[in-house]
């Protein structure tokens, strides 16, 4: 599965803010990525989130977005699957 969400830039807009809005990604109480697309992440399922085209790590998600910034999320399987670009 794919989705291209385009998201409206406002002074103060985070990383997670942005992704929330989306309406397809869901946090945890500590702010990381709970799910993607109604798919859980844990057990058999990671994520790998891409700011501008670079891997970084999940404790970015609360950072000020910049504009025209781009954010990818891929889901992977961990039994040794092919990533899933979303």
């Amino acid at each position: 599965m794919n989705y291209t969400n385009y998201i409206p830039f406002y002074p103060g807009i985070t990383i997670s803010q942005a992704l929330a809005s989306t309406g397809l990604v869901d946090f945890g109480p500590q702010g990381f990525i709970r799910s993607v697309a109604g798919i859980p992440i844990g057990g058999q399922t990671d994520v790998r989130l891409r700011y501008n085209g670079r891997v970084v790590p999940q404790t970015i998600l609360n950072s000020p977005a910049e504009p025209g910034s781009i954010v990818g999320l891929e889901l992977i399987n961990l039994t040794g699957a092919v990533p899933i670009p979303l």
